[in-house]
C-alpha cells in the first residue's frame, strides 16, 4: 500500500491509549493499519470552524492508496457529514466533536481506524451527534467494507433526541473495536440510540471494553435486510438500562464473554419478526456473563431470555445455544403485578421452533423474579442442565413460586446424571416434562400435576410364574404399562392349584439404583379375603405373593406403582 502526506504545521496527536504491540496480534488482515505513515495536521485545524469539510478535502486529496489525519484536541462543530471513501487513519485527541446532522453524521466505505485518546479517566474522544438519523455507517453499495478499527472513542446520543443507531455495520468483514462507549449518559432509561450497535451481513470481528447505556438495543443483529451475522467475539461489556442487551433474527457463532449487563428488559431477545425465511441461530455461547433485572431497574416486564415468535410464518431454528459460568438473575419485578421470568420462551405454536439441540445452562445460577426460572410454551424446546441452580427471587432460600412453568406441552429437560441439579424451592410442572437423567429437588415441597410414567412397555414375558398357579396359568397385559406403574391380568390354571403362588416381575428397564420398593393391590372384582403382597426385593425385579388359594380358570388383575428410590 502506498504512503500519503498532508504536512501541516503542529506537533502530532500523542495516542498512548493504543498499544499496537498488544492490540493486533491475532488479526493480520489489519497490518496495514501499521504501514502508512502518520500525515500530520497542526493548526490548520481551528476548532472553531467546521470540521467536517476540512475531513472530506484531506481525504478527496489522497491517492487511492489513502493517508493519514491527525486532529489535534480540542472541541470540534461538525455540520457537514463526513464521507470516508479511501483508506484511511485518523486520529483525534482529547475533546467534544458535536456532530450537528440530521442524517447520517459519519459514512464509512473504505478500511478505516478511527483511534481516540482515554485514560485512566476514561474515554476523552466525544461524538456527540445531534441527530435522529444514524451517527456512523459502515456500508458500501457495491461490494463489503474490510477492514475497521474503532479504538477509544464515544458516541453518545444527545438527550431529548430519539435517534436511530450509534454505530450501523451494514456489509463488515474483518474488524477490532477496543474501548469505546455508545449511547447516553442522561440518567432516563432510552435517553441513547433505538440501536446502539446494528450489525447486518457483518462477521468476521472483535469487540473487546465496550460500554453501552440508555439504548432501546444494545446489540442488533439483523437479517431482513442483509446476510446473516456470523464470527464475532465480544469480551468485557459493561452494558447499563438497555431495553434488550441482544436482539437478533440471525446468529452463527457468537461469543460473548466476561461480561456485565444490568438493568435491562432482556439479556438474549430471539424473535423471528421481520426475518425473511425464518430466524436461524447457531452457536451462540456466554461465558462469565452476569446479568442482573434488580429492584431498581425501570424494566417491568422482564425476562433474561425471550424467544418468542411474532412472524406466524417463519421458522425458529436454534442450534448450540449455551451458558457457561453464567449469573442470570431477576431478582424482582417492578410491580407486583408483573411477573418476571428468568428464562421465557413464548410462541404462537409449538411447529414455528425448530431446536436441534437443548438449550444448555453449565455451572450456572438461573433465579426468576416473582415467575419462573424457566417458563415455556413449546413443546419442539429443550434444555440441558449440567450442575447448575434454578431458583427464584434473586435466592436460593424459599422462593414463593414455580421454579418452571408452562401451558399446553411444556419442554423436555435432559440432566446430567453424573451433574449436581438444584431446583430450590419446590418444582411446580403445568404441563407434560420429559426427564432424561436424574432429578433432585430440594424442597418438602415438591408439586406435579397428572404426572405421565414413561419408560420402555412391559409385556407377558417380564411376568414369571411360579408352578402354583397350576396347569395352563397365563399372563396378559390389559392396560399401557411401564416400570413405574401398570396392570397385568393373571389366569389361574385348570389343575394342579397350590395356596400362594407367586409372580416375578423383572423391570423393562433394566436395573434400579437399589431394592425396588412396589405397591401392589388387586384389580379385580373377585368377592374373597386372597391379597398380594410384596415378598421378594431387587434392583431388577420384585416378586408378588397371592396369599390364598386361585380358583380355577380364574382372572386376577395385579395393579402395581414402583418406587425407584
Amino acid at each position: 500500500m502506498g504512503n500519503s502526506f498532508v504536512t501541516l504545521q503542529g506537533p502530532p496527536v500523542q495516542t498512548p491509549f493504543l498499544d499496537t504491540q498488544k492490540a493486533y496480534p491475532s488479526f493480520p488482515w489489519m497490518k496495514w493499519f501499521q504501514t502508512v505513515q502518520q500525515a500530520i495536521i497542526g493548526t490548520a485545524i481551528v476548532p472553531s470552524q467546521e470540521l467536517g469539510a476540512q475531513i472530506n478535502a484531506i481525504i478527496n486529496s489522497f491517492p487511492p492508496s489513502g493517508g493519514v489525519i491527525d486532529v489535534p484536541a480540542g472541541d470540534y462543530k461538525v455540520t457537514t457529514p463526513i464521507i470516508i471513501n479511501k483508506p484511511v487513519i485518523i486520529n483525534f485527541g482529547a475533546g467534544t466533536l458535536t456532530l450537528n446532522i440530521p442524517g447520517t453524521a459519519v459514512t464509512i466505505s473504505a478500511s478505516t481506524k478511527i483511534q481516540g485518546v482515554g485514560g485512566s479517566g476514561g474515554i476523552e474522544t466525544l461524538f456527540q451527534y445531534q441527530g435522529t438519523g444514524i451517527a456512523f455507517r459502515v456500508f458500501n453499495p457495491s461490494s463489503l467494507v474490510f477492514n475497521l478499527a474503532l479504538i477509544g472513542i464515544q458516541i453518545a446520543a444527545t438527550a431529548g433526541t430519539v435517534s436511530a443507531r450509534g454505530l450501523s455495520l451494514e456489509g463488515l468483514s474483518q474488524f477490532y473495536c477496543r474501548d469505546i462507549s455508545v449511547g447516553s449518559s442522561s440518567a432516563p432509561a432510552l435517553a441513547g440510540f433505538t440501536d446502539g450497535i446494528y450489525f447486518s451481513n457483518t462477521s468476521i470481528g472483535y469487540f473487546d471494553g465496550l460500554t453501552e447505556t440508555n439504548n432501546g438495543n444494545a446489540l442488533h443483529f439483523d437479517s431482513s435486510t442483509g446476510g446473516p451475522n456470523a464470527s464475532i467475539d465480544f469480551s468485557h461489556l459493561n452494558i447499563f438500562n438497555n431495553t434488550n442487551v441482544i436482539l437478533m433474527n440471525s446468529g452463527l457463532n457468537l461469543k460473548f464473554r466476561d461480561s456485565w449487563t444490568e438493568w435491562a428488559n432482556c439479556l438474549l431477545f430471539i424473535d423471528n419478526n421481520g426475518s425473511v425465511g425464518g430466524a436461524d441461530i447457531e452457536d451462540i455461547s456466554f461465558d462469565d456473563v452476569r446479568f442482573i433485572n434488580g429492584p431498581g431497574s425501570p424494566f417491568q416486564s422482564s425476562q433474561t431470555i425471550n424467544i418468542q415468535a411474532s412472524n406466524n410464518a417463519a421458522i425458529i431454528s436454534l442450534r448450540s445455544i449455551e451458558f457457561k459460568g453464567c449469573q442470570l438473575l431477576q431478582q424482582a419485578a417492578k410491580t407486583s403485578s408483573v411477573l418476571a421470568n428468568s428464562v421465557r420462551i413464548a410462541v404462537s405454536g409449538a411447529s414455528l421452533v425448530a431446536c436441534d439441540s437443548p438449550i444448555k445452562f453449565v455451572n450456572s445460577y438461573v433465579s426468576g423474579g416473582s415467575g419462573a426460572a424457566i417458563s415455556c410454551d413449546s413443546v419442539n424446546v429443550r434444555v440441558l442442565t449440567i450442575d447448575s441452580v434454578f431458583a427464584k427471587d434473586g435466592s436460593i432460600g424459599a422462593p414463593s413460586s414455580s421454579t418452571f412453568s408452562g401451558s399446553g406441552a411444556f419442554m423436555e429437560m435432559d440432566l446430567n446424571p453424573s451433574g449436581s441439579e438444584q431446583f430450590s424451592g419446590g418444582l411446580v410442572i403445568g404441563g407434560v416434562v420429559s426427564l432424561n437423567g436424574g432429578l433432585s429437588v430440594n424442597s418438602l415441597n415438591c408439586q406435579m400435576e397428572r404426572i405421565h410414567w414413561a419408560g420402555k412397555p412391559v409385556t407377558a414375558a417380564n411376568f414369571a410364574l411360579s408352578a402354583g398357579w397350576g396347569t395352563g396359568s397365563a399372563v396378559s397385559i390389559g392396560e399401557p404399562s411401564v416400570d413405574s406403574s401398570g396392570a397385568v391380568s393373571i389366569q389361574s390354571g385348570s389343575a394342579a392349584i397350590t395356596a400362594n403362588p407367586t409372580v416375578t416381575f423383572t423391570f423393562a428397564d433394566g436395573s434400579g439404583i437399589s431394592d425396588v420398593i412396589v405397591l401392589a393391590v388387586r384389580g379385580d372384582a373377585i368377592v374373597d379375603t386372597a391379597s398380594w403382597r410384596q415378598t421378594g426385593f431387587s434392583p431388577t425385579s420384585a416378586t408378588f405373593t397371592f396369599v390364598g388359594t386361585p380358583a380355577p380358570l380364574t382372572n386376577y388383575v395385579l395393579i402395581w406403582h414402583s418406587d425407584f428410590h
